[in-house]
C-alpha cells in the first residue's frame, strides 16, 4: 500500500472532526487572532489548491472585509465565501456571493452549512459572459474570482462599474485581466 497526505487529518476525519484546520481558522478570525498560518491550514485542508484562492489572498481579503463599511460582492465561491461570511458576522455587512456552476454552488453551500455558517451563495447563470444578477447595491468590497478565465472579468466593470466608486476591488488573475483593470481605473472602459 502507498499512503500520502496527513495522518492527523485522516484520523480527525475518521473520528468525525473533519475540517479541523478550517474550523480553527474560523475561530481565530472570530477572536481576532488569525494570521497567515490559519489561512495556509484552510487551503491545505480544503484540498482544492489548483482553483482555491491562495492563503495570502484569503488573509488579505479577511483583513479588508473586517474593515469594510458596506455591502460585499463575491463572484465565484469557495473558501473566500467562508472568510467573507465570518468577517460579516463582525461587521453586519451584507455579502452577495454569486456562482454560475450549480454543482459548485451546492459544494459551497454544503461547506458553509457544514461549518455552521448561515451565509448562502446565490445561483446566477452566465448571460453574455457575466452573472445574470442585477440586485447589487453600492459596494464597499468586491472579490472578483469568477467566472473562469475564458469568460474574463470585464462584466464586473461593464455591469457594476457605477456601484464600485469608493469600493476596494480585488480581482484574481491580474496577469490576464490587468489591461482591463487599468482601463477601468483610468475611466476609459
Amino acid at each position: 500500500h502507498e499512503w500520502s497526505g496527513s495522518f492527523g487529518d485522516y484520523l480527525r476525519e475518521k473520528s468525525g472532526i473533519a475540517d479541523y484546520r478550517i474550523r480553527t481558522a474560523i475561530q481565530a478570525m472570530r477572536d481576532g487572532s488569525a494570521d497567515l498560518s490559519h489561512f495556509v491550514g484552510m487551503v491545505t485542508e480544503y484540498g482544492n489548491q489548483n482553483y482555491s484562492a491562495t492563503p495570502e489572498l484569503l488573509y488579505a481579503l479577511y483583513l479588508i472585509a473586517k474593515e469594510a463599511k458596506g455591502a460585499i460582492l463575491e463572484t465565484g465561491t469557495g473558501l473566500s465565501s467562508v472568510v467573507l461570511a465570518v468577517a460579516s458576522e463582525k461587521t453586519g455587512n451584507p455579502v452577495i456571493s454569486l456562482e454560475h456552476d450549480k454543482g459548485w454552488l451546492q459544494e459551497s453551500k454544503k461547506l458553509l452549512s457544514g461549518l455552521g455558517l448561515s451565509h448562502r451563495p446565490t445561483f446566477a447563470p452566465l448571460v453574455d459572459g457575466w452573472y445574470g444578477f442585477d440586485a447589487v447595491p453600492d459596494l464597499a468590497l468586491v472579490l472578483c474570482d469568477g467566472p473562469q478565465r475564458q469568460h474574463g472579468r470585464a462584466g464586473l466593470f461593464r455591469k457594476h462599474g457605477d456601484r464600485l466608486k469608493g469600493a476596494v476591488v480585488v480581482v484574481d488573475d491580474y496577469e490576464t485581466e490587468g489591461a482591463l483593470i487599468d482601463d477601468w481605473l483610468q475611466g476609459r472602459p
